[in-house]
């Protein structure tokens, strides 16, 4: 299912009409009990995403480096501020809080797995912290954390 030393994001959310979030939360289970849970943080991490639709969009904060994050043609082959060549799949926006790919991309060459990522709304004014299955986000009164997704809020 997964090729060997590969690291894999997957995120659904409660909108997701075509693949629902059980689905992805069953399979996560799965590969968890055959697996097991501890070989599973070496290359596998799901996030539910309230709010998000199919391929982005959605009532949530659902940016954060995926899909319209790409750069456009005339910013391909030129240089970022930190001289990195830019690519069609890798542009952070200003209007992001997290940018997907670059996680994946440290994840995969400096070993810096994702427990977290930071969703923004389309109009940039609210941000939340999703975190990686089997937690979830809850709001403590001051800021999103992450708690057991047994817990009750």
């Amino acid at each position: 299912m997964f090729p060997s030393n590969s690291e894999d994001f997957i995120f659904s959310s409660s909108l997701e009409k075509l693949t629902s979030a059980l689905n992805s939360k069953r399979l996560y289970d799965f590969v968890a009990s055959t697996l097991g849970e501890s070989s599973l943080d070496d290359f596998y991490r799901l996030f539910l995403i309230p709010g998000i639709g199919h391929c982005g969009g959605g009532t949530g904060t659902v940016k954060f480096g995926q899909g319209s994050s790409t750069a456009s043609q005339a910013q391909v082959g030129s240089t970022d501020d930190t001289g990195t060549n830019v690519t069609a799949r890798h542009v952070k926006r200003a209007d992001q809080a997290t940018d997907i790919w670059d996680d994946l991309i440290n994840w995969v060459e400096g070993d810096a797995s994702p427990d977290t990522i930071t969703g923004v709304s389309t109009d940039g004014t609210t941000f939340r912290t999703h975190c990686r299955y089997p937690q979830r986000s809850a709001w403590d009164g001051s800021e999103y954390t992450c708690v057991s997704i047994d817990e009750s809020s």
